[in-house]
């Protein structure tokens, strides 16, 4: 019999939904690119980028340039923290 495994490190990594990765799928295999160049691949990384904020935002009732994306829970936590405490810092 399979032991049952409990996974306590969400805060770190968590399983991928299966609905996310058919999306990203074709951007993690062809259609990968950097937003910033002015290739092709870069051109189609930015639009997929804005479809997904655009996306996004209409989920959160907000608009699309409030919505930003980063690469790390610390690079996320130090922009909402930065983001919160410009007023304190003076």
């Amino acid at each position: 019999m399979k032991k049952r495994q409990a996974y306590f490190d969400n805060a770190s990594t968590t399983p991928l939904d299966e609905r996310v990765l058919r999306v990203m799928m074709p951007y993690l295999t062809d259609d990968y690119g950097n937003p910033s160049n002015l290739y092709e691949t870069g051109r189609c990384a930015k639009k997929a980028i804005a479809r997904a904020s655009g996306q996004i935002a209409a989920v959160l009732h907000c608009r699309p340039d409030e919505i930003i994306f980063t690469g790390s829970a610390t690079e996320a936590d130090n922009l909402a923290i930065l983001g919160a405490a410009p007023w304190q810092i003076r």
